[in-house]
């Protein structure tokens, strides 16, 4: 961002980094890791600190819901997003004259002011001028990646810990997560900021609207005190505009990582929601920005729809990330690292046998209700002064702890046993089954009596 072309940036943080002769965007960043390296990044993340007077703080209860036993899947989905965020950051030097170009014209189309909505001749002139503002640069490919993975299978956790890893080293200040350079080239002086990560929440709606305005507020919070975006309602006029709208913000802050999570099956599979499918494929196909999206099974049966979105969304292929098996390594690595955290106070240090079998055939290997389980009975034997696992005690509170997750737990026995789905019941429980099981079903329910067809939906 040129700091001739951008008033709104008024204070200015301590940590300016001055670069000559070299792409400022790569400086500071983290090295690309290997698949062992990642391995070990991600188990480090949020990792706990047992108690040591054998009391459970609030710190490690805490910690025990960021727990996560990272997978080869895991750690190859933090060196291919490290490797695109490097690529892209390459391909986008600002000592590059074609860049320093688009990055003026996103520029001065964020801060261009509305004009009136009601002039014929304005509109028209405003539409055909977004393809010239957010045009695509030669150098740029799509880069974008699908993680698969139904609920409470750590997605969350993943994110948090990308994101970490991304934003490593990154000075923050007063609630700002930016970074300033002032480039020096020649006789040339331009500051530009930079947000490595930004995180987004898909919209309630599906609305790509929604989704601007998600993203909107994200970089406000990203750039604190020292800097404000103001809503422009030009950027509604039409769906160009919010699509120039994206590209052209995320050009300005020089933004390394899109995040895009929550997308569950609901909000990402009606009308409103093929369109922001859509637009996030625009965005790396037009920006060459890596964007990573977190969707449930169910939810990307949405993009599924979306036949330009899944080749710039997922070109690759979706990354999947799958309940854990019935006495998998994975599986007794995840219980051991939960009973550390939640049961210090025990006596034993290591799990009881029959915890892993229990733990398995009450959560069906899904590591998020594993720690719902145990966190309960932890809370419940403090109070009660236990310092013993009692399979009894554990299986009663257990099973109140879980009882909200009853309906889904259901239908995953339901899917297990390869009974039908209507496609109500796919709706309601399209984030907790697998893929492979969902769209092997849901063709049969498409035009079923179940899910009323276009004609009869226009005869009525």
């Amino acid at each position: 961002m040129a700091k001739s072309n951008n008033a709104n940036l008024g204070k200015t943080p301590a940590s300016l980094t001055v670069v000559s002769g070299e792409n400022p965007f790569l400086k500071g960043l983290p090295k690309i890791p290997t698949v062992d390296e990642a391995r070990s990044i991600l188990l480090s993340y949020g990792k706990p600190v047992p108690s040591s007077d054998g009391q459970l703080p609030a710190k490690n209860s805490e910690l025990a819901a960021r727990l996560l036993i990272p997978t080869d899947t895991h750690a190859r989905i933090l060196v291919d997003i490290m490797e695109s965020v490097w690529a892209s950051y390459e391909a986008r030097n600002p000592l590059n004259p074609e860049y320093r170009a688009r990055a003026i014209n996103a520029n001065a189309f964020v801060r261009e002011r509305p004009r009136n909505p009601a002039d014929p001749e304005s509109r028209p002139k405003q539409i055909l001028s977004v393809p010239k503002k957010s045009q695509k640069s030669e150098h740029d490919l799509p880069r974008g990646y699908i993680v698969c993975a139904p609920a409470q299978c750590g997605r969350m956790k993943l994110a948090d810990a990308i994101q970490a890893y991304v934003d490593k080293g990154a000075k923050k200040e007063s609630g700002a997560t930016f970074e300033q350079f002032l480039i020096k080239d020649g006789e040339y002086r331009s500051q530009y900021i930079r947000i490595r990560t930004l995180r987004v929440a898909w919209p309630l709606d599906g609305r790509l609207k929604s989704l601007l305005y998600n993203m909107f507020c994200a970089i406000n919070a990203a750039l604190g005190p020292y800097a404000k975006l103001e809503w422009n309602t030009r950027y509604c006029a039409s769906e160009l505009h919010i699509e120039a709208a994206l590209c052209a913000h995320g050009v300005v802050i020089n933004l390394g990582l899109l995040i895009v999570e929550k997308i569950d099956t609901h909000e990402a599979t009606s009308e409103r929601a093929m369109k922001t499918w859509s637009a996030l494929g625009r965005f790396t196909r037009t920006t060459g920005i890596p964007v990573l999206c977190f969707a449930t099974p169910g939810a990307l049966t949405g993009l599924a729809r979306q036949s330009s979105a899944i080749g710039s969304l997922c070109p690759t292929g979706p990354r999947y990330i799958r309940p854990l098996e019935h006495g998998s390594n994975d599986w007794k690595a995840v219980v051991n690292a939960i009973h550390a955290v939640c049961f210090p106070f025990v006596k034993a240090q290591r799990p009881p046998l029959w915890l892993y079998d229990v733990l398995w055939s009450m959560t069906f290997g899904y590591p998020g209700l594993a720690v719902c389980a145990c966190r309960a009975v932890s809370e419940d034997m403090r109070s009660k002064g236990f310092t013993q696992l009692e399979q009894n005690h554990f299986c009663e509170v257990a099973v109140q702890a879980l009882s909200v997750y009853i309906p889904h737990l259901r239908a995953i026995v339901q899917m297990r046993e390869g009974n039908n789905f209507t496609f109500s019941s796919m709706l309601r429980h399209g984030d907790w089954l697998t893929f492979e099981f969902i769209v092997k079903v849901l063709p049969s329910l498409e035009y079923s009596p179940l899910m009323p067809s276009p004609e009869s939906l226009k005869a009525s």
